[in-house]
C-alpha cells in the first residue's frame, strides 16, 4: 500500500489517500519495482499542483458530457430533441417554428447531412439551406427572415443546452422587407407574352397557365404530379402539405380557362406520379428544380422580350391576384386559392400590389382650408 497526502480544497486540509493496487502483485521484487515507480507518478503530480476539489472535478465530468453529446449527437435529433421542447412550452408561434424546422431537417436528409454531429454543423450549411429556401420555396422578405430567425433559436436552444458552443446562424443576413418586385403583368404584356411563348414555347406558357389560374407557386407546380389533379374532387388540384411553401394542404379550384388546359395537355390520362413539369417543361418522371424552370423563363422568354429584372415568372402569380381582385372577386376566395393561411399576411401581400386601398382616406379625408 501507498500511503500520501494531498489538499483538499473542500475541507482545506491536507487529506491521506492510498493507493492498494500493488497489493495485487504477489512477487515482492515486482511489487517494490512497481511501488517506485508508481511513486515517483505521485510525486510528479503533486509537485503539477494535485489536488481535491469536488467543483472542478464536477464541472470537469460536465464538459465530458458535453463533449460527448457534441460529438455524437446528429443533427435531426438535435432538431427533434427542440421541438419536443418548443411543443412543451407551447408558444403562440409553435406552427410557423416546427414548418422551418421540419423543412429544414428535409433539406437536410435532401443533402445527406441529417447523420452529421450536430457540433460540426457550419455555416456554410446554413447559407445553402437559406439559398435552398430562397429559390426553391419562393421565399423572400418577411418569409425570409422568419425561416433564418427559426433556424438561429434551433441553435440558440442547443447551446442554452450546452449540447454546442457557437450558433452557425449568427452571421447571416436578415434581408429588407421592402414591398419589393411583386409586379403583374398589364393586358399588353400579357399578350405579348402569350404569343411569344405560343410560337416559341408552348409548355411553358401552359406553366404560366396554371399559375395564373391556380396562384399556386414555381415550388409547388414543379413539384405537382398528375394524381394532384382530381385526387378527392374532379374539379380542384390537391396540393400535399409537404409541397406547400406555409406547410398547409390545399384543395385548389380549376377553373373552367384551366380544365381547357388540362383536357389539351392530356394530363388526366398521365400516370399518377408524373411529373407535368419535368425536363423542358414536358411531363415526365423527373423532378426539377423550381430554380431551374425560373431561371429558363427568365433567359428564354423575358430577357428575348426585354422585360426588367423586376418581371419573374413568379408575376404570373401576382398577374392572377390583381385581376381576380379588380374583378370584385371576394378577398376571401382569392386568399384560399393563393393559399394564405390568414388575413394578416394577405393583408400584407395585398399592399405589396399596391391593391390595399384605405376607402375612408378617399371619402372622408378633411379639406384643407381655402383661400377665397
Amino acid at each position: 500500500m501507498i500511503k500520501f497526502y494531498v489538499w483538499n480544497a473542500d475541507t482545506g486540509r491536507k487529506q491521506l489517500c492510498r493507493n492498494l493496487e500493488c497489493n495485487a502483485i504477489t512477487n515482492l521484487a515486482d511489487r517494490k519495482k512497481w511501488c517506485r515507480i508508481k511513486i515517483a507518478e505521485i510525486n510528479q503530480e503533486l509537485l503539477k499542483g494535485w489536488h481535491i476539489d469536488s467543483k472542478k472535478l464536477q464541472a470537469l465530468e460536465q464538459e465530458r458530457i458535453r463533449s460527448q453529446q457534441r460529438n455524437f449527437m446528429k443533427l435531426s435529433d438535435a432538431i427533434d430533441l427542440v421541438l419536443v421542447q418548443k411543443r412543451g412550452e407551447k408558444i403562440k408561434s409553435i406552427r410557423n417554428y416546427e414548418i422551418a424546422l421540419r423543412v429544414f431537417k428535409e433539406w437536410a436528409s435532401l443533402i445527406g447531412i441529417q447523420n452529421l454531429s450536430i457540433d460540426s454543423i457550419k455555416r456554410d450549411h446554413i447559407t445553402a439551406f437559406m439559398e435552398y429556401i430562397s429559390a426553391e420555396r419562393d421565399v423572400a422578405g418577411r418569409a425570409y427572415n422568419n425561416y433564418l430567425r427559426h433556424i438561429r433559436h434551433l441553435f440558440k436552444v442547443l447551446i442554452d443546452r450546452e449540447i454546442i458552443l457557437r450558433n452557425p446562424a449568427d452571421k447571416i443576413n436578415y434581408r429588407n422587407q421592402t414591398v419589393g418586385r411583386n409586379l403583374a403583368y398589364t393586358v399588353d404584356q400579357q399578350t405579348e407574352l402569350i404569343k411569344f411563348m405560343t410560337d416559341k414555347y408552348p409548355n411553358i406558357l401552359a406553366f404560366c397557365q396554371v399559375m395564373y389560374y391556380t396562384l399556386m407557386r414555381t415550388g409547388e407546380i414543379t413539384n405537382m404530379q398528375a394524381w394532384w389533379i382530381g385526387a378527392y374532387d374532379k374539379n380542384k388540384i390537391y396540393l400535399p402539405k409537404e409541397f406547400s411553401k406555409n406547410g398547409d394542404e390545399r384543395h385548389i379550384t380549376i377553373p373552367p380557362q384551366l380544365e381547357k388546359i388540362i383536357a389539351k395537355m392530356g394530363w388526366r390520362n398521365l400516370p399518377p406520379d408524373t411529373y407535368l413539369f419535368s425536363s423542358g417543361f414536358r411531363h415526365g418522371t423527373k423532378k426539377m428544380q423550381s430554380r431551374m424552370h425560373a431561371n429558363k423563363y427568365r433567359r428564354w422568354v423575358l430577357d428575348k422580350l426585354a422585360f426588367s429584372k423586376d418581371y419573374t415568372m413568379y408575376s404570373w402569380k401576382h398577374t392572377g391576384v390583381v385581376f381576380l381582385y379588380r374583378n370584385d372577386i371576394p378577398r376571401a376566395s382569392i386568399r384560399m386559392q393563393a393559399g394564405f393561411r390568414d388575413d394578416k399576411s394577405f393583408e400584407a401581400y395585398l399592399k405589396s400590389l399596391g391593391l390595399f386601398e384605405n376607402s375612408l382616406l378617399i371619402t372622408s379625408y378633411p379639406s384643407m382650408p381655402e383661400y377665397p
